[in-house]
């Protein structure tokens, strides 16, 4: 597992956040549920794989636990999460994210 899964599964976690809005819009004004229904069990799992891969990584390449949190946090943002990654992978070693 490198620093390139940890983006893209970010990436992946920041897009199913945005539609998750989206579809409480729906909900919440159009009264369409169909939306919330599927994207809330998406974006749980994609949230749960962030911070697993996260957690790998932190282990793997003996990373603070401060970096761990930021990362989680910065998720609850709507493309947050994404952006934080691709600013720490500037700080991570190049050996470290192939």
């Amino acid at each position: 597992m490198s620093v390139k899964t940890l983006k893209y599964v970010a990436l992946a976690e920041t897009i199913s956040w945005t539609l998750l809005l989206l579809s409480m819009v729906l909900k919440y004004g159009f009264d369409n549920e169909a939306g919330v229904q599927l994207m809330g069990p998406i974006h749980g799992v994609l949230t749960m794989a962030l911070i697993g891969v996260t957690l790998i990584l932190q282990q793997k390449y003996d990373w603070g636990l401060a970096r761990s949190i930021k990362i989680f946090l910065v998720s609850f943002i709507p493309i947050g999460g994404y952006f934080m990654i691709e600013h720490s992978v500037d700080e991570v070693p190049a050996t470290q994210q192939a």
